[in-house]
């Protein structure tokens, strides 16, 4: 499978579609899963720090990439998903820039 194949099938078939083609297309993250991905990153990355890196040198490392990622993450353009009643309403996304 090459690779072109295989991006196609991610964007088109996987759950995750959405919203690869939503970054992809500048529209951004939804603010949950933005929230949901900056705590994962916290956690594991604060676990790595607390109890799989052992010097200095690496805990100051995983530091700069926790903070650089965060604040990577806060800069994508944040859209949300109004509802107000109707399928196709609900469907729709409106672009909300959260500085």
């Amino acid at each position: 499978m090459d690779i072109f194949r295989a991006r196609s099938q991610n964007v088109n078939r996987s759950r995750l579609g959405d919203y690869i083609r939503s970054y992809q297309e500048g529209r951004g993250i939804p603010l949950k899963q933005k929230m949901l991905t900056i705590a994962l990153l916290w956690i594991t990355i604060g676990f790595s720090i607390g109890f799989v890196a052992t010097t200095w040198w690496a805990k100051a490392l995983l530091m700069v990439v926790v903070v650089s990622v965060t604040i990577h993450l806060s800069k994508i353009k944040t859209w949300q998903q109004e509802s107000h009643g109707s399928v196709d309403q609900a469907n729709s996304m409106e672009l909300v820039e959260i500085s």
